[in-house]
């Protein structure tokens, strides 16, 4: 959908240009989230064959180190979506 901008107040399309980079701004904070939760459940995942028996202590550990808790609560469902796959 377009809007014909030359008819709004300077206000109003400061306004609307105001939102559209919000929205921007947004959609690509939610994109590096995403990768920032892949790349961090992947790193963990990775370390499974060098902590064996010890991985699970251990990703929880890291778990718990990421600062960000959207992020942390990302690779937290990660893994253990992953752990109810292999059915454990």
């Amino acid at each position: 959908m377009s809007h014909n901008m030359a008819n709004l107040s300077p206000e109003e399309r400061a306004a609307m240009n105001d939102a559209r980079k919000q929205a921007l701004e947004h959609h690509q904070a939610i994109g590096v989230k995403a990768q920032t939760v892949d790349s961090e459940f992947r790193r963990i995942l990775a370390g499974k064959s060098e902590y064996k028996a010890r991985w699970r202590a251990w990703a929880h550990d890291q778990v718990e180190r990421i600062g960000s808790e959207p992020i942390r609560n990302g690779v937290r469902k990660m893994l253990n979506d992953w752990l109810e796959s292999i059915g454990g």
